[in-house]
């Protein structure tokens, strides 16, 4: 059961990248019962999760009850905290402005002042680093799709790069 999602800031643009698969019972299911794992919430930010798509989904639902016009930083860390310990998903938090990424694993706040931050299998995420730094010849077949949402996105864009050793890291698992 692989899960990830990787997101990098990259001056005052953010990418993120996630596999969609979903398993039962150890299984993968069908790619038509993927789920996107990243949701635009009031107050410019996009939240992404690792773990359950239903407590997530109610979490966000409830995060966007609760505050329909966005709320503060503190606010939001502590709202997702708490969803983390009741629900034990993780959740990669994105501000847009300033662009800033926050890691929550076990209902904790990760402190890092790294410009890329990760979510998910440790094995998935070892094995995106090596595609991402081409250590490793990539599989040309596989399933894996791509679905990516651009606005108004440059050239050179740090989405590709993440989108395209997410791809090999899917094919791969």
């Amino acid at each position: 059961d692989v899960t990830l999602v990787v997101a990098k800031i990259e001056g005052e643009r953010i990418a993120i990248a996630a596999d969609t698969m979903v398993t039962a019972h150890d299984k993968p299911l069908p790619v038509q019962e993927g789920t996107i794992k990243s949701c635009m919430l009031p107050g410019n930010i996009c939240v992404s999760f690792c773990n359950s798509p239903d407590t997530a989904g109610r979490a966000f639902r409830a995060y966007a009850i609760k505050y329909p016009t966005g709320t503060d930083f503190s606010n939001t860390l502590n709202f997702f905290e708490e969803s983390s310990k009741e629900t034990g998903n993780d959740y990669l938090v994105a501000f847009a402005s300033p662009a800033k990424l926050i890691k929550i694993k076990d209902g904790e706040r990760i402190k890092s002042i790294s410009t890329m931050q990760w979510i998910g299998d440790q094995a998935a995420y070892s094995l995106f680093r090596e595609y991402a730094a081409g250590k490793i010849k990539k599989p040309q077949t596989g399933r894996a799709i791509n679905a990516v949402i651009f606005a108004d996105e440059l050239e050179g864009s740090p989405a590709s790069d993440l989108f395209s050793a997410m791809r090999y890291v899917a094919i791969d698992t």
